[in-house]
């Protein structure tokens, strides 16, 4: 990986591409995010993605992070930030597992959503599975063992989240580690029974969908099943049989079970569903000679025009691969089980649901989706509101210091305050002395919109009589009463915090009268 300039980035992709491109819509290379994470590569972005962009960050200790988010100029699109925040709540339910790329964390951040993964690191095979298919067709051991890896990780994805189907399985979402291990990801289209109010079609769009932008919604049409075309929101896990039948029927034999090649978008998409609602495929074992005849047929019913032809479920698949390659390969019997967290690993998933949870409720809210990327201030400050109603007070807290962060022409005097307050609360002194002291020097004439946490600071200093007269010109107001009082407390003055209570009963007495 090398960085060109603040703008440019040269990075290996997965397919083992190396783009060098400048765009606007994301956050360059260079910059350094909250959190410390700086930004040294970018993949996908405008043009090159339907909606998504993955950011390659380094984080405060030196490790790569993969962070996936949505293309700024689709911020305000309700359905695709409900389909992002399903995709990472799907990712994060998954947990660890040995061929799943793991979902860390969430973050937000300038009031955008960043699910944070970990970075795989390509093997000896190339970044993917479609970069070692790009080498030639591979040995039939090899294939097995990646097949079986496959139908782990669903296996594991289906038992914890229920109703999983992935309905995007290719290639290219099927990474190789350094070990040439399966890593499965991208998960935007997945069909599940969490949340199952949320509608999963598309927002109208304004023009014809390209291939791309087909695939984005209902799959890659070269590895759909043929339901995918006719009821794409009905799908089982049998159309995910069918795609793995079609990726390991290309890594055994090279070649696609269905070719449309250099046609357009549209056209692509229309022959490749023609043929998988219409054409056989040619019998794998004519197109390989030295395929072992019953993996053949394992791979031919996964690709069976009707889902109850094929094999029920992914345990089924499994063991079906057992039965006919486990004389000849060393494939488990047992699925590989899933990895057990770690307790900073839990605390960090529990996090991120909850976050999930506001950044839904915030979102919900027509204005602040609407102006967010204007104005992430606001953003964010309503979601620690959400937090505080919640009680989550560490949170509420990472969500005003981002408010703070993000302020831009706001002077900010609301997250000033109310964060002084988290961190006295949190006995950080000075932690709220920086950034009330910070916001005076800027503000001298504001002071007065920050004065209760300026007063607590000023009692938990000791220098009360600082307090005292920074209060005396807002004696007249029931609120500058109410501070006096404490201070008067706090500095043994009895009978001025007496004479200064009787006035606010009296105040409020008056109210009632009235």
């Amino acid at each position: 990986m090398s960085i060109e300039s603040d703008e440019t980035v040269q990075l290996e992709t997965p397919d083992g591409a190396t783009p060098q491109r400048s765009r606007k819509d994301v956050w360059p290379v260079g910059t350094v995010l909250p959190g410390g994470y700086r930004v040294m590569g970018i993949l996908g972005g405008p043009g090159e993605s339907g909606m998504g962009v993955v950011y390659i960050l380094e984080n405060s200790r030196g490790d790569l992070i993969a962070a996936k988010t949505f293309q700024h100029h689709v911020a305000h699109n309700f359905g695709l930030l409900r389909r992002f925040l399903r995709e990472a709540k799907t990712w994060l339910l998954l947990g660890s597992h040995p061929y799943i790329v793991r979902a860390i964390a969430l973050e937000i951040i300038e009031a955008m959503p960043i699910l944070l993964m970990d970075y795989v690191t390509p093997g000896p095979s190339g970044g993917s599975l479609a970069s070692r298919i790009a080498k030639g067709p591979m040995p039939p051991k090899e294939a097995v063992r990646l097949f079986v890896q496959c139908c782990d990780a669903l296996m594991h994805a289906s038992a914890a989240v229920p109703g999983f189907v992935h309905r995007d399985l290719k290639p290219d979402n099927l990474l190789l580690d350094q070990y040439d291990n399966i890593q499965m990801t991208d998960f935007g289209l997945v069909s599940c029974l969490i949340d199952d109010d949320w509608v999963d079609d598309p927002a109208p769009q304004a023009t014809p969908p390209s291939l791309t932008q087909v695939g984005s919604v209902m799959g890659t049409p070269a590895y759909m099943a043929p339901e995918q075309f006719t009821d794409p929101n009905r799908v089982t896990a049998r159309a995910d049989i069918y795609a793995l039948g079609c990726v390991f029927y290309e890594a055994l034999s090279g070649k696609k079970v269905f070719n449309a090649e250099g046609l357009s978008g549209a056209q692509q998409f229309i022959a490749y569903r023609e043929h998988h609602l219409n054409s056989n495929p040619e019998n794998l074992i004519d197109r390989v000679v030295d395929v072992p005849e019953e993996l053949c047929a394992v791979v031919m019913r996964c690709i069976e025009k009707q889902p109850m032809d094929r094999y029920m479920t992914i345990a089924e698949l499994r063991s079906a691969l057992y039965e006919a390659c486990g004389s000849w390969c060393s494939i488990s019997e047992e699925p590989m089980p899933e990895t057990l967290p770690m307790a900073d690993g839990v605390a960090q998933q529990i996090q991120a649901m909850s976050l999930l949870e506001g950044y839904e409720r915030a979102v919900e809210h027509r204005s602040l989706r609407e102006h967010f990327s204007e104005s992430p201030y606001a953003f964010h400050l309503a979601l620690a509101s959400f937090f505080r109603v919640e009680r989550n007070h560490q949170e509420e807290k990472r969500q005003l210091e981002n408010a703070l962060g993000s302020r831009g022409k706001h002077r900010g005097y609301e997250a000033v305050r109310r964060l002084a307050e988290r961190y006295l609360a949190d006995d950080q002194v000075a932690s709220a002395n920086a950034i009330i002291s910070e916001f005076i020097t800027d503000n001298p004439e504001s002071a007065d919109l920050i004065i209760e946490p300026y007063v607590e600071l000023l009692i938990k200093r000791g220098e009360l009589g600082t307090a005292i007269n920074i209060l005396e010109p807002h004696q007249p107001r029931r609120h500058g009463k109410r501070l006096l009082s404490r201070v008067d407390k706090h500095a043994g003055r009895e009978e001025k915090r007496a004479a200064t209570l009787r006035a606010l009963f009296d105040h409020a007495l008056d109210g009632l009268k009235q």
